[in-house]
């Protein structure tokens, strides 16, 4: 079995893990700056302006690397740091298998929703 550093977070959809290996910082959640006609935002966070997807209303927000941008995934509560074990690609925390997130996947959903009244 391997083994895997990683951050484990509760969303508004869930709990997920996400290797150690993007995240910069975990930080208090910051003031987002919304982008018209999607749901991302611009957020400043510890020297750098970094796009934002909110998952939820915790009050974290994890600063990641992401194909050299800053990304701040916001308003999550991070449950735990450390090395895991990982079965079928997810990590096991506390007796059960939490899936990944994908950083790419999160930012491409956030672009691809319009927000209501908005101009396109």
């Amino acid at each position: 079995m391997t083994r895997q550093a990683a951050v484990i977070f509760e969303s508004r959809d869930g709990t997920f893990s996400l290797p150690v290996d993007p995240v910069r910082r975990i930080v208090t959640r910051p003031p987002i700056s919304p982008v018209p006609a999607s749901e991302l935002g611009l957020s400043f966070v510890h020297g750098r302006v970094a796009a934002t997807a909110q998952l939820g209303d915790g009050p974290q927000a994890l600063l990641c690397e992401h194909d050299s941008d800053a990304v701040t995934l916001s308003g999550v509560s991070v449950h735990h740091v450390g090395f895991f074990d990982v079965e079928e690609g997810q990590v096991l925390w506390q007796g059960k298998r939490v899936p990944p997130m994908d950083i790419e996947n999160c930012l491409s959903a956030c672009l691809s929703r319009t927000t209501s009244g908005a101009a396109e």
